[in-house]
């Protein structure tokens, strides 16, 4: 094996591991996929059906410790937001709705609340009509399948580049500190839809996610609960096109997560089985330490690593917005929930600086990754 040493405070999940030692740089870790058929291969439609969400992260809401709006922001003093655009699908390409898998059913009911005993609002429902997960910016949204030592899982994940996708890193590692704690074999499915793969599956070349999740413990609130994938290429139409060209792709801005109002996206277990995309739109109502925002949400287990946008859609004609104009930007993902079931609410890192620097080290690692 060997480490890798590069500035950021990042660490890379990828089949080989190094270690290198140079002035001015942090160490990291990776793992390179250099044969995504094999992940292809490993994914039956028996172990796609088997897959079960993996548990959200959960906080102990009596030892949170929350913080005031103001006195969070001036963490962030030293900063300026980073803004990235995102863009419609580039390739048009037919959706396939052939089953690749009966999924297994079982009855799940959601709680008929609009907040929970934090009292922090929320709307929550299905999309409208059910195959809008089709249209951009909705098929940038997915369910992410990997493999762990207890068994086969899903996450949530989003397009943010050609090749690159956002995830919780609670979905790649268990916070152990060690390259032990790795999950493995990641594939995407965008706009995934009770056993379908509209825009086809995509398999992981590499991965990063951050020192601060690594060494977490698997602890929340983490300020560095987050990770991007970058996934290989793939014909389509007879043409090798990258995956972010097929369904389009998410911007992001940092320093947006607090105060905010958003759309969030997942795949919960607890709400139509984790079948279906389901939304909830909600704005920020807590700030909580080390440097995370809460939303209000009734999505849990599955929903881990589903995005936070704001202006989320299609503007209307003559729709000239508010003083935070840029549309369909991420700005945070879910990445813990409540050990009470009552609590009704989803935390995410506040996005900053190390988040941009995560984004420009993926999108430096391949020509065309972004």
């Amino acid at each position: 094996m060997y480490t890798k040493l590069l500035p950021c405070g990042l660490i890379i999940a990828s089949t080989m591991i190094s270690s290198l030692a140079t002035a001015n740089t942090t160490p990291i870790k990776m793992i390179t996929n250099d044969n995504p058929s094999q992940v292809a291969a490993y994914w039956t439609p028996e172990r796609m059906r088997d897959a079960t969400p993996m548990e959200l992260p959960k906080a102990d809401k009596n030892r949170t410790v929350k913080m005031q709006i103001t006195d969070m922001m001036q963490k962030f003093s030293d900063q300026e937001p980073k803004h990235i655009d995102g863009a419609p699908p580039r390739v048009t390409m037919q959706p396939n709705n052939q089953p690749l898998f009966q999924p297994r059913l079982q009855k799940r009911y959601a709680a008929l609340l609009d907040a929970g005993t934090l009292k922090e609002p929320f709307s929550s429902s299905q999309l409208t009509p059910l195959n809008a997960d089709q249209a951009y910016p909705y098929s940038t949204v997915g369910k992410l399948f990997f493999t762990t030592p207890t068994g086969n899982k899903t996450c949530t994940a989003a397009v943010i580049g050609n090749r690159l996708v956002l995830t919780a890193g609670h979905c790649l590692h268990n916070g152990n500190g060690s390259s032990s704690g790795y999950y493995g074999n990641w594939m995407f499915i965008p706009a995934y839809h009770s056993g379908t793969a509209p825009f086809a599956t995509w398999h992981f070349s590499n991965a990063v996610l951050t020192n601060a999740w690594y060494t977490s413990g698997g602890v929340v609130p983490n300020a560095g609960d987050y990770a991007i994938i970058a996934f290989a290429d793939q014909p389509i139409n007879g043409t090798t096109v990258s995956l972010g060209h097929v369904v389009g792709k998410l911007g992001f801005q940092t320093l947006s997560t607090i105060p905010n109002h958003a759309h969030l996206f997942g795949y919960p277990g607890n709400l139509d089985n984790g079948q279906i995309i389901h939304q909830v739109t909600a704005q920020s109502a807590q700030a909580v330490a080390p440097s995370n925002a809460e939303y209000g949400s009734d999505m849990n287990l599955g929903s881990g690593g589903g995005p936070w946008i704001q202006n989320f859609g299609i503007a209307s004609q003559g729709q000239t917005g508010g003083t935070n104009t840029g549309r369909n930007l991420v700005i945070g993902l879910s990445s813990y929930g409540y050990n009470d079931s009552t609590t009704l609410a989803e935390g995410s890192p506040i996005l900053d600086a190390t988040f941009a620097n995560v984004y420009n080290y993926m999108c430096t690692l391949a020509t065309g990754n972004c």
